[in-house]
C-alpha cells in the first residue's frame, strides 16, 4: 500500500485529539520511509524479514510515534494519551494495510505473508482508492467550512488518486521507470 497509508492518516486525523496530519502521514508510511532511507545509504536487508516492516521494528516505530504525538499534544488542546494512541495506530496500521497489497514479514526469520495485490494492479487501485476516499471524507468533515477549504480538499483528493493511479500503471508495466 502506498497512497492508501495517507488515506488511513486522513481518517485518523478526523479525531478531535489527533496529532498533526503530517505526523500521521509520516507515521502511517513509516516503514516505507525507513526502508527508503536505508536503501539510499547503500544498505541492504540481508533477510527480507528484517526490514522495517518486521514486527520488532514496527513495535519500536509505534512507540516512538506515540511519544512524538503525545509531546505535540501537550502544547495544544488535545489530550496527550489520546494523541499518542492515535499516533501509534497510524504507525501500527502500516503492516495490516500492507498485508492486502504485498508480502510482508510476520517476524524476523519467519515467512512473508500477504495477499499480494500489487500483482493485480486493478485490484490494488480499487482498494487504495477506496481507503483514500473514505479517509479523505472523514478528514474533510472536520475542516472549517468555506470555499477555500473545499478547493484544497478536492485538490488533495485528486492528487492522491492520481498518484495511486500512476503507481498502479507503473506496477502493471504500462510505464517503464529507470
Amino acid at each position: 500500500m502506498y497512497v492508501g497509508h495517507v488515506g488511513i492518516a486522513l481518517a485518523l486525523r478526523a479525531s478531535r485529539d489527533a496529532p498533526p496530519l503530517w505526523l500521521l502521514a509520516l507515521a502511517a508510511q513509516g516503514p516505507d520511509w525507513i526502508d527508503l532511507a536505508w536503501d539510499a545509504t547503500g544498505g541492504s536487508w540481508a533477510n527480507p524479514a528484517w526490514t522495517a516492516h518486521g514486527f520488532p521494528l514496527l513495535a519500536a516505530g509505534t512507540l516512538l510515534t506515540a511519544i512524538a504525538a503525545a509531546g505535540m499534544a501537550r502544547g495544544g488542546r488535545a489530550r496527550p494519551a489520546r494523541a499518542a494512541t492515535i499516533g501509534a495506530a497510524a504507525y501500527a496500521s502500516h503492516w495490516a494495510a500492507d498485508w492486502f497489497t504485498g508480502h510482508k514479514p510476520t517476524w524476523p526469520g519467519r515467512p512473508l505473508v500477504g495477499l499480494g495485490w500489487y500483482d493485480r494492479p486493478a485490484l490494488d487501485l480499487a482498494l487504495e482508492a477506496a481507503v483514500v476516499v473514505a479517509g479523505w471524507w472523514l478528514w474533510r468533515r472536520r475542516l472549517p467550512p468555506g470555499p477555500r477549504r473545499d478547493a484544497m480538499a478536492w485538490a488533495l483528493l485528486a492528487t492522491l488518486l492520481a498518484l495511486q493511479l500512476a503507481a498502479d500503471v507503473v506496477m502493471a508495466g504500462g510505464v517503464h521507470v529507470l
